[in-house]
């Protein structure tokens, strides 16, 4: 017997907490409501759409343009890259 457990939540079970995969599916079908779930009643706005706030993110070959046309990072081996704010607490002497 297959039967399709409903989670338990803070409100109130109904008395059957479980029903069988062809109950579950006849309920479907019928639009009926299922039990242990809340209907949500979500509705569209039509007002005015909102600007983003976030800046455009850019198209791969933008960024591939982008990145072909800034200068080549220079690396020195033996050395971790520079940190701002690093350099001067490395070379400050100690009290």
């Amino acid at each position: 017997d297959l039967t399709w457990r409903i989670p338990r939540s803070s409100a109130p079970a109904p008395a059957s907490a479980s029903v069988t995969l062809a109950q579950l599916l006849q309920l479907v079908q019928q639009g009926g409501e299922l039990p242990g779930l809340e209907r949500r009643h979500i509705a569209a706005i039509h007002g005015e759409p909102t600007a983003s706030r976030l800046p455009r993110r850019p198209k791969p070959w933008e960024a591939a343009a982008l990145a072909e046309s800034l200068p080549p990072p220079t690396l020195r081996i033996g050395t971790a890259p520079a940190e701002p704010g690093l350099a001067e607490a490395a070379t400050a002497p100690s009290s």
